[in-house]
């Protein structure tokens, strides 16, 4: 297996020499201090439990050496809520760190904790439309992990799937945008083809009993009556339309990264959807007709001078504003959307390499981040290893071996029950009951 061995040695030599704090790497917290929630968390912990934070967050600032934490403490000091608060932490300072635990139970349960912050956060956050969770990821068996709706939002295999509904036509975003778009640019002459279409359909009909001997008048005298009225077309055609476009929009902002969709698209995004609705409701209105609809929405060269008219009605006016906002912020996002880096070819590999190395924070047992050796992606800054104690030394590698990691948190204590081996070959010639926490002597207690 290829990888950077400096974290197994950092492990393996360490020494009763405490290392020096580092003065040339500047600290990168501005994030936390503005973060009403992160503030929140840290003041409902005590002294040490914000001292071991603070000496986490400090060491993998420095970029020019390796460095090892332990957060140690026997049960009941706190650490999962100390943990917690640290990954929230690293969540907000966007670093690329992967989570391990020795079994499913414990990753889930990190990985909730770490949810529920983000989204009390969001909920905090009276601007927001979407809880954006792209930068987080969980993966392993799906029966095993027990994933339910509490946490599929973050589970990879969820997240492929949405993202391939979002990607692909016929409900796929490029599909939908220009769907719409079309709508309301070109709603008058798409009814003038309607129309066309259904008299046609209508001739043929007719042009069939003809043959067989049957006797069928004329529909043509009572022209466009006998069909759907514009309005009627513009709103079917706009429900058809929005639901879908509605969930793309919501798949998007939920399921990319920050880092992916840009902040400047996700603020368009929230606009778009109150524009959209603000045009249905006045699209619904029963103050409006469908005679008077079709002229305001006729290209400008058929229109007469009405609109420009201080007697026009305040709903016309209206209806026109929210129409050509929500086609300019159509526009706008369709440029910029086919700008970003999502996958050029749509497949559920491609999705989930595509969700893998657009996370920045990814929970996993550490025997299933295997599967992040084989996924050409970003090297990762962080490994947190939680209950640290109970993963054996063997186990414990397959992360650590990861690519460019320069900087490990264990947590947990060696003197509660190690992993569970029932070989006594293994027990007692291969020593599989060896731990990391024991080895390491530098730590930061609960």
């Amino acid at each position: 297996m290829d990888g950077d061995s400096k974290l197994i040695e950092k492990i393996l030599c360490a020494s009763d020499v405490i290392d020096k704090n580092c003065y040339y790497c500047s600290t990168k917290t501005d994030t936390l201090r503005d973060d009403k929630t992160y503030q929140r968390l840290s003041s409902e912990l005590n002294e040490s439990q914000n001292k071991a934070i603070c000496a986490c967050l400090s060491s993998f600032q420095c970029n020019h050496k390796s460095t090892v934490d332990l957060i140690w403490g026997p049960p009941g000091t706190g650490k999962t809520k100390t943990l917690g608060t640290l990954l929230f932490a690293l969540f907000k300072m966007n670093c690329r760190t992967l989570v391990c635990a020795p079994t499913n139970v414990a990753i889930k349960e990190v990985a909730l904790r770490v949810l529920s912050m983000v989204r009390k956060s969001f909920d905090g956050n009276s601007d927001a439309l979407f809880c954006n969770l792209g930068d987080m990821l969980l993966f392993g068996n799906q029966e095993r992990l027990k994933v339910g709706a509490e946490i599929e939002e973050i589970y990879l295999d969820y997240r492929v799937k949405q993202l391939m509904l979002c990607f692909t036509p016929p409900i796929g975003w490029k599909y939908c945008f220009g769907s719409m778009i079309d709508l309301l640019e070109n709603c008058v002459s798409d009814y003038d083809i309607f129309i066309e279409n259904e008299m046609r359909k209508e001739q043929a009909q007719i042009d069939v009993n003809n043959s067989n001997g049957e006797k069928v008048d004329n529909p043509s005298d009572s022209g466009v009556r006998m069909h759907k009225s514009f309005i009627e077309f513009v709103r079917e055609r706009f429900l058809s339309i929005a639901l879908p476009l509605r969930n793309c929009i919501s798949i998007l902002c939920t399921h990319i990264s920050r880092n992916c969709i840009m902040e400047h698209n996700l603020k368009d995004f929230s606009r778009l959807i109150y524009s959209l609705g603000s045009f249905q409701a006045l699209l619904f209105e029963n103050n409006i007709s469908s005679e008077k609809l079709e002229e305001l929405f006729s290209p400008p060269e058929s229109q007469d001078s009405s609109l420009d008219s201080v007697v026009v009605s305040a709903a016309r006016y209206s209806l026109h504003q929210s129409r050509t906002e929500s086609l300019s912020l159509l526009r706008t996002l369709k440029v910029s959307l086919g700008d970003l880096k999502l996958p050029d070819v749509v497949t559920e590999e491609s999705i989930r390499e595509f969700c893998l190395q657009a996370s920045s924070l990814i929970f996993s047992t550490a025997s299933s981040s295997f599967m992040l050796h084989s996924v050409p992606m970003e090297p990762l800054d962080i490994l947190v290893i939680d209950e640290a104690a109970q993963l054996k030394e063997c186990e414990s590698i397959i992360p650590l071996l990861l690519p460019d990691i320069n900087h490990a948190i264990l947590v947990g204590d060696e003197r509660q029950l190690p992993a569970l081996v029932e070989s006594r070959v293994c027990i007692l010639k291969m020593s599989y009951l060896v731990n990391l926490v024991p080895q390491y002597l530098h730590f930061h207690k609960c």
